[in-house]
């Protein structure tokens, strides 16, 4: 296995997230158990118009290369450093669900107060909590959470949803310096034959789409 501190030969440390967000994506979906092929097509879409043993292959090219990444959150997990995929899915889920009741008591005099402690159900949920100290008391502070604010469903829910590969990769159109379609363009990231391939064929059709 390759040492955490020694970037392999495509310029990462196994040890770091991998620059490329495909790339990171794929082998965080591996470790987390999820087969070489779905995570493939999680990560580059247009794949799941190809024929199973293409994804497979290509699949497989880049499992070998982000093996050494692979390779080094499995032996985090062992040590419990890291969250693995589904435990992170699951503190996502919980915090979608939370709500403020959650986080309330009901006194005996049938008013409600709020209380977070080792009992709630979902401490990651609390964004912020404000608490009152009352120093009224002969030598003790007495201190009560008065509110609760807990972290926005929506943004819970694009993160969540953007994990699973449920959104389309954002598009960007690519203009020269006087505001037309550029005749060329930069790849994001980098491509594998197999992308480049289907992406002139894509622009292919277009064209004859447009004659």
């Amino acid at each position: 296995m390759a040492n955490s501190n020694t970037p392999t030969r495509d310029n990462f440390a196994p040890s770091r997230p991998i620059s490329n967000a495909r790339w990171e994506g794929f082998a965080q979906d591996v470790f987390g158990g999820a087969t070489e092929s779905d995570a493939y097509r999680s990560h580059y879409p247009h794949s799941s118009r190809w024929k199973a043993q293409s994804v497979h292959r290509e699949a497989s090219r880049l499992a070998t290369k982000v093996r050494p990444r692979i390779e080094w959150l499995q032996s985090q997990v062992a040590s419990s450093k890291i969250l693995t995929v589904q435990e992170a899915d699951e503190i996502l889920s919980e915090t979608i669900r939370a709500v403020v009741p959650d986080y309330q008591v009901l006194l005996p005099d049938g008013n409600k107060a709020f209380a977070i402690d080792e009992d709630s159900p979902n401490p990651h949920a609390v964004k912020k909590a404000t608490v009152r100290i009352d120093s009224s008391g002969e030598g003790s502070n007495d201190s009560q959470f008065v509110s609760v604010e807990l972290h926005d469903k929506k943004g819970m829910l694009d993160l969540f949803y953007k994990r699973k590969g449920a959104y389309a990769p954002a598009k960007h159109a690519l203009t020269d310096p006087q505001g037309n379609p550029a005749p060329y363009a930069f790849a994001p990231m980098p491509m594998t034959i197999a992308d480049w391939e289907q992406q002139c064929a894509e622009a292919d059709a277009q064209k004859k789409g447009d004659a």
